[in-house]
């Protein structure tokens, strides 16, 4: 996807990448008892005053998320790398 000239750094920085959206504003059970901010995982497809908007695949808008309750955006391939460095004790899981 070739990118397309904003207004937004954050949408220059990250457009066409397969991304990861942490939701400040929804919490989500995970399972287990254990509380955790919900995310989004898409290809950053366009963005307008309020929204991303994100696809499955890089052709397609699967959800409109609001800026104003994305707490971080992670590059997909960094969550991968992050998630094999750390060091999980018995009986526990990562969030």
């Amino acid at each position: 996807m070739a990118k397309k000239k904003s207004t937004s750094m954050v949408f220059d920085m990250f457009v066409g990448s397969y991304i990861h959206l942490v939701i400040k504003g929804i919490k989500a059970d995970t399972g287990g008892g254990k509380i955790s901010n919900m995310r989004f995982a898409g290809y950053l497809l366009d963005e307008d005053d309020l929204h991303y908007f994100i696809g499955q695949e890089a052709t397609s808008v699967y959800a409109a998320v609001k800026k104003d309750e994305v707490a971080a955006i992670l590059l997909h391939d960094e969550v991968e790398d992050l998630m094999e460095q750390v060091e999980v004790p018995e009986g526990q899981e990562v969030q």
